[in-house]
């Protein structure tokens, strides 16, 4: 997570796409939506920003509104330290909405609550039951039952943090951060539920799912760091492919390799003119919607990078045939092939971002592919929790 000390914003130009409950809630309090061609040729419509505010953006995306996020720039690499950030608010952001989920299911479909439904048949507690979320809070900050019931589901796991002495300090900060951060989303109704029924025989054993599903994802949370140095890995690689293929085409060769890498003038220069022209990398986050109603969409998480780069010239070539539109060879194998990145350091981060997901039952597919009628191609990491 981002320190707290930090700068609250990040200097990046950054397009937010709403979904329908986003632009629904801009219209009603009368909010000026713009029109945006995105990378895909698509048109969307969203608020743009020469700086986020990391929390807002985590908030929004929490409550459902944002579905897609885009940023366009000839390079990335002195945004390094903010798209780090970004990346990492988006993944907490996800893990947070996704372990509520998992939490208030556990909740409201375990033997306390299901009990309680058999006996009170016209005041049912489920999905849709509101609770007056001042009411629980003030409820639960009497006698600290908040905080006894935070201690119940993590007093364990928070003492192995503190004696793993495989961690850092700075990474057993985060986690035990992660931990309050986590346990403070679960939702109203859940809260209602473990005050109401803490004195119950079998309130020990939701207490043991509500834990399990924690450790689960303070693992998962690594996921973040790794899926930023991908990120940044393939930024780099593709605004030195954009660049180079700029020098090739307007400059026929003379500018020297050594020069056109190295000599930061000489590519500060050549990138303030491909601004000019639009010649943009775009890097781009479509995120899962928790109000929709198709399976298998609302925890999903896919990081999109856009080139024209002569390093994706080859991409059609190494795109299976027989398979459906959008399927493509494993990142790696790509690479390989056409030598886009310049080190092995990104092939090693996309392997340990596949080993890490496996790890925590994430399922990561790295593909790449062409947009049909548009000159740009993609690579697509997509993440399923």
């Amino acid at each position: 997570m981002c320190a707290k000390n930090k700068n609250p914003k990040l200097d990046l130009p950054i397009k937010l796409i709403f979904t329908q409950k986003g632009i629904n809630f801009f219209i009603r309090n009368n909010k000026k939506l713009n029109k945006f061609v995105m990378a895909d040729d698509t048109i969307q419509y969203g608020v743009s920003f020469s700086e986020v505010a990391p929390p807002a953006v985590q908030h929004m995306m929490l409550l459902g509104y944002i579905e897609r996020i885009e940023i366009e720039r000839v390079e990335f690499t002195s945004k390094r330290s903010e798209l780090v950030d970004l990346t990492k608010i988006l993944v907490y952001g996800n893990f947070y909405r996704q372990f509520d989920e998992e939490v208030s299911d556990a909740i409201l479909h375990s033997s306390l609550v299901k009990t309680w439904n058999r006996n009170n048949p016209s005041n049912i507690i489920d999905e849709k039951t509101v609770v007056n979320e001042s009411y629980i809070e003030n409820l639960l900050q009497s006698g600290d039952v908040k905080k006894q019931i935070l201690k119940e589901i993590a007093s364990s796991i928070a003492l192995n943090i503190k004696r793993d002495d495989k961690l850092l300090n700075e990474e057993k900060r985060i986690k035990l951060f992660l931990i309050e951060r986590f346990v403070d989303g679960i939702r109203p109704v859940c809260w209602f539920v473990l005050h109401r029924f803490r004195n119950e025989n079998s309130y020990d054993d939701v207490i043991k799912d509500i834990s399990a599903i924690l450790e689960l994802y303070l693992d998962r949370s690594t996921i973040g760091e790794y899926l930023s140095m991908v990120i940044m890995e393939l930024l780099t690689s593709g605004e030195n492919s954009n660049l180079k293929a700029y020098v090739n085409d307007v400059y026929k060769g003379q500018i020297s390799q050594q020069k056109l890498m190295f000599d930061p003038e000489t590519r500060k220069q050549l990138f303030s003119e491909m601004e000019r022209k639009k010649l943009f990398l775009s890097l781009g986050w479509a995120i899962g919607n928790p109000n929709s109603t198709s399976i298998g969409t609302s925890n999903r998480l896919k990081i999109l990078i856009y080139s024209k780069g002569q390093v994706f010239d080859n991409m059609k070539d190494m795109i299976d045939e027989s398979n459906t539109q959008q399927k493509g060879k494993n990142i790696s194998d790509f690479y390989d092939q056409v030598g886009g990145m310049t080190t092995e350091l990104g092939l090693n981060y996309i392997n340990y971002l596949d080993d890490a997901c496996k790890k925590v039952g994430i399922r990561f597919k790295p593909l790449v592919y062409q947009i049909r009628n548009n000159s740009n191609s993609v690579i697509c990491l997509d993440f399923h929790f």
